[in-house]
Formats: C-alpha cells, sequence, structure tokens
C-alpha cells in the first residue's frame, strides 16, 4: 500500500494530524480505498449517500473503510505491541474486502 498521491501533495508542509476538505472537492480524493473514521454506522451511510462525498471514487467502488469501532481506530492509530495484534485481527479483514472491491 501506498498513500494517495492526493494526500501527499497536501500534507507536505503540515504538522497536522489531517487536512480540512471540503465535501465540493471530493472527486479530488483519489485513490484505491478510502479509510476514515466515523461516529457510527449511520455516518458511513450518510457519506456513500451523499451527492458529494459519493463522488470519492472509493466511495463510489465501494471500497471505503469508515470505522466506528473506538477500540480499533485507537488500536491502529496508537498502535502498541499490544493492541497490533487487535488491530490485526480486526482492521485487516475491512481492508481486504474495501480492496476486492477497489
Amino acid at each position: 500500500m501506498i498513500q494517495a498521491d492526493v494526500v501527499t501533495e497536501n500534507t507536505q508542509d503540515s504538522t497536522e494530524f489531517f487536512i480540512p476538505w471540503s465535501a465540493e472537492r471530493a472527486n479530488e480524493l483519489e485513490s484505491d480505498v478510502f479509510v476514515t473514521w466515523v461516529p457510527d454506522a449511520a455516518t458511513k451511510e450518510a457519506i456513500s449517500s451523499d451527492p458529494l462525498l459519493s463522488q470519492i471514487p472509493a466511495v463510489e467502488t465501494g471500497a471505503l473503510v469508515a470505522d466506528s469501532d473506538n477500540t480499533l481506530t485507537l488500536s491502529v492509530s496508537a498502535a502498541n505491541p499490544l493492541s497490533l495484534p487487535y488491530a490485526l485481527e480486526k482492521f485487516l479483514p475491512l481492508l481486504g474486502e474495501a480492496a476486492d472491491k477497489a
């Protein structure tokens, strides 16, 4: 896996964990798989049905990994030797399903 060019290009001078991105530019978020955190499953559905956000190429193909499990999110984003086995067990299947759709 490699980071999408749009991320690399827009984070060169950033020290933030995220970059703001307007929904009107969603179609510029080109990647095979799109991984994000959402507060609940309804938000994942809202992304998929939103007229602007659904233009994200990976969302169009069904390759959206929108995790709402805080434990899983922390096991990946604050990885440590104790969290990695859990992350691998729970996160890799989600990533694999998205990759299959890409």
